[in-house]
C-alpha cells in the first residue's frame, strides 16, 4: 500500500516556528504602536498650552484675571508666595519691574530667593484659602506665606454670594482636570475621575482644534467666524462675555483697570493712568464701586471670610508655613467710606486670629499712635484711584514693604535653618 501524500491542491502547512515568529512580530508591532501612542499622549497632554483650552469652558476676562494661579502647571516650588489683589500687582507694574518683589526681598535679606506673586485681581478671602489648598495639594509648600490683605477682601457686596465662581476659582477647577496624569489612588472614584479627566481633555483638545481650523478657513475665505459675529460684524464672544456676567463682571474689570491687564499697550496706559485728570475720573469712578462694596456692611459675608481666613492659618501651620499678614495701604477717601469702627474691628479680628495661629500682622493703615484706619505714610497722590498706588506711590511703597516682610518673625523663623546663598 502507497503512502499518503498531500495533495497539489491543498497548501502545506507552515513549520510551527515560522507560525511563532509571525505571532511575535505582530504582537510586537501592537505593542510598539500603543507604547507610541501613549508616549504622543503623554506629551500632548503636558505641552498642550492650557489656556485656550481654559477659554473653551472659562470666559477669556476669567481666565486673564486669575492667570496667576497658573504656578499650579509648572515644577517650581517658590519658598516665598504672595498672596493679594490687583492692590499687590500694581506697584511692579507701575515701576515696570515684573520681579521687584523678588529684587527687593532678596537684596534686603542677603539670600537669593524665589518669590512667586499669587495675586489674583477681584480676590478675596475664600479665594486665598482656596490658593493654599491648591498650593498643598499640588505638592507645593512655600515656608512663607505673605498674605497682603484689604478691607474689600472680607466685606465685598459685589460677589453676591458666589464665592465658588469667582474667577480665581472657576481657573483653578479647570487646572484641577489636569492636574495629575494618572489617578490619585486605585479607588473606583480616583479611576473613574481619572478617566473622565482625560476625556474632558480630549474634547476640549477637539474642539479647539476644530475652532483653529474654522478660524483659518473663514479668515482665508472672509467669511464671518460665526452668526454672532456675521450679525454684529465683529469677533466671536462667548456668551457669557456678550452678556457681561452682570456687576461681578463689572466689579472686576474696574477693580483691575489700573492695573492694565486688558491693554495691549501697557507701557502707553501706564503713562496715560498718570494724567490729573484721568486719576480724577477714576477716585470717582472708584468711589462709588467701593462704596457699594462695603456698605450696608454684610456681616453674614464678613463672618464668612474671617473662617476662610482662620482656615488658611490652620492649614499654614498644620504644614508648617509662616504667614505674614500685611494691611496694603488704602487712601484716605477710601477709608471715609467705611462706617466709624469697622476698620478698627478687623483689625481686632485679625491681630486675634493671627495671634491664635502664631502668624504677624502689620497694617500700612495704622497711624503712628497706632490707630487703625489712618494711614499716615500715603496721601492721594500716592494713589491713581482709592486704592491703586501710582508711580509715586509704588516707590514709596515696596521698600516699606519689603523692609516690614524680611524684619517680620515670620520671615526670620521661616529661613532661620537655612543658610545665605
Amino acid at each position: 500500500m502507497r503512502p499518503a501524500t498531500s495533495s497539489p491542491l491543498v497548501p502545506a502547512a507552515k513549520p510551527p516556528q515560522a507560525n511563532q515568529k509571525f505571532s511575535d512580530s505582530r504582537r510586537s508591532f501592537t505593542v510598539n504602536l500603543l507604547a507610541l501612542l501613549i508616549c504622543i499622549y503623554a506629551a500632548l497632554w503636558l505641552a498642550y498650552p492650557w489656556r485656550p483650552l481654559a477659554e473653551l469652558d472659562v470666559p477669556g476676562w476669567i481666565v486673564d484675571f486669575a492667570d496667576q494661579v497658573d504656578l499650579m502647571m509648572t515644577t517650581r516650588n517658590p519658598p516665598v508666595v504672595i498672596l493679594g489683589s490687583s492692590l499687590t500687582l500694581a506697584a511692579p507694574r507701575r515701576l515696570r519691574k515684573p520681579d521687584v518683589y523678588q529684587e527687593e526681598i532678596s537684596n534686603k535679606s542677603g539670600r537669593h530667593l524665589d518669590v512667586s506673586v499669587m495675586a489674583v485681581p477681584g480676590a478675596i478671602a475664600s479665594d486665598q484659602d482656596f490658593i493654599l489648598e491648591e498650593l498643598l495639594s499640588h505638592h507645593k509648600k512655600p515656608s512663607l506665606l505673605v498674605y497682603t490683605y484689604a478691607a474689600r477682601d472680607f466685606m465685598d457686596n459685589t460677589i453676591e454670594g458666589k464665592i465658588s465662581s469667582t474667577p480665581t476659582r472657576r481657573v483653578l477647577t479647570f487646572i484641577n482636570r489636569r492636574s495629575s496624569f494618572l489617578p490619585a489612588n486605585l479607588s473606583p472614584g480616583a479611576i473613574s475621575q481619572c478617566f473622565d479627566n482625560h476625556a474632558a481633555f480630549l474634547d476640549l483638545v477637539r474642539r479647539h482644534v476644530l475652532r483653529c481650523a474654522r478660524s483659518w478657513a473663514c479668515n482665508l475665505s472672509g467669511h464671518p467666524d460665526t452668526l454672532w459675529a456675521a450679525a454684529h460684524q465683529q469677533s466671536d464672544t462667548t456668551a457669557a462675555d456678550k452678556k457681561g456676567e452682570g456687576a461681578q463682571k463689572d466689579g472686576y474689570l474696574k477693580e483691575s483697570a489700573s492695573n492694565g491687564r486688558n491693554n495691549k499697550d501697557s507701557a502707553n496706559r501706564v503713562d496715560a493712568d498718570e494724567a490729573p485728570q484721568v486719576r480724577h475720573k477714576a477716585l470717582l469712578e472708584d468711589l462709588a464701586l467701593y462704596g457699594r462694596r462695603y456698605n450696608p456692611l454684610n456681616e453674614k459675608r464678613a463672618t464668612e471670610q474671617y473662617e476662610h481666613l482662620e482656615n488658611l492659618l490652620r492649614l499654614a501651620r498644620q504644614n508648617g508655613i509662616r504667614v505674614e499678614l500685611l494691611g496694603m495701604p488704602l487712601s484716605p477717601a477710601n477709608l471715609n467710606l467705611l462706617k466709624p469702627g469697622v476698620y478698627n474691628d478687623m483689625k481686632k479680628r485679625l491681630t486675634a486670629l493671627a495671634t491664635e495661629y502664631g502668624a504677624t500682622i502689620d497694617d500700612l493703615n495704622t497711624d503712628k499712635e497706632g490707630r487703625p484706619g489712618q494711614s499716615s505714610a500715603f496721601t492721594q497722590d500716592d494713589y491713581l484711584d482709592s486704592v491703586h498706588l501710582s508711580t509715586p506711590g509704588a516707590r514709596k511703597f515696596v521698600p516699606i514693604f519689603t523692609d516690614i516682610v524680611v524684619g517680620s518673625s515670620a520671615f526670620k523663623a521661616a529661613f532661620a535653618d537655612k543658610q545665605k546663598q
